[in-house]
């Protein structure tokens, strides 16, 4: 979003990040309302922030404007944007894909998918050669993949891709993988779980009585701590 660039090679040995989820129905917040509670992460000691899902409302074109003047403008570190299924700006001042990159001992893969989890074969080739990408990176501990339409809570559907995804991760039972979601359960707050070498962070989705955000630290022996904090 921010037109400042995110450069993976020049963060620190010690380093956090945020992750947003948002998403607009019938209980969500007003974008107004959101972006004032966002603007709270400004003064936060980030290196970069990741909000996953909806950022506008609204098909107007100012829609744009609103984003870049309530919130993306002012904010000091790179704002990366995953996108959800409710991208209804009409001009995109940013791409809005799929994306990788790496630092010397992390992987970050930020996947695009179809609101039902399910992949495009664009979006699936993506992924499987960020993983090919991936084994030729001996010193990577941790992969992080974000995804706002990934739904590790809801497995019925066969084609979910989640499925697939986990099939190609068995291949690196070394690594630590960290799949950070939006919640699709609707349980109000984050939600997590453990699978072997693989954690599961699904964000709450903001609401007038309850707005969270996470942050992970990242130390310089590449150990990974996850919090959970409100915005009031």
């Amino acid at each position: 979003i921010t037109t400042t660039q995110l450069q993976p090679a020049e963060l620190a040995d010690n380093y956090s990040f945020a992750v947003v989820s948002n998403r607009y129905d019938k209980d969500s917040l007003p974008a107004s309302t959101f972006f004032a509670k966002l603007s709270q992460l400004q003064t936060a000691p980030l290196d970069f922030l990741v909000v996953t899902g909806d950022i506008s409302n609204t098909h107007d074109k100012g829609g744009v404007q609103t984003v870049n003047t309530l919130f993306a403008n002012n904010t000091p570190y790179p704002v990366l944007y995953n996108p959800g299924n409710f991208d209804l700006l009409p001009q995109k001042p940013y791409e809005i894909a799929s994306e990788r990159f790496y630092t010397d001992q992390e992987y970050f893969l930020l996947l695009s998918l179809g609101s039902d989890s399910v992949a495009s074969n664009e979006q699936r080739l993506f992924a499987f050669n960020a993983l090919l990408e991936l084994e030729q990176l001996p010193d990577i501990k941790n992969l992080f993949i974000i995804a706002h339409d990934l739904n590790w809570q809801d497995r019925s559907n066969p084609n979910n891709f989640i499925h697939q995804l986990e099939k190609q991760l068995a291949n690196f039972p070394g690594l630590n993988i960290h799949i950070l979601t939006a919640d699709h359960g609707g349980a109000g707050d984050a939600v997590t779980l453990q699978n072997g070498n693989t954690s599961y962070y699904a964000n709450a989705i903001p609401t007038e009585d309850d707005s969270e955000y996470t942050v992970i630290n990242v130390n310089p022996s590449s150990n990974v701590t996850f919090s959970i904090f409100d915005l009031d």
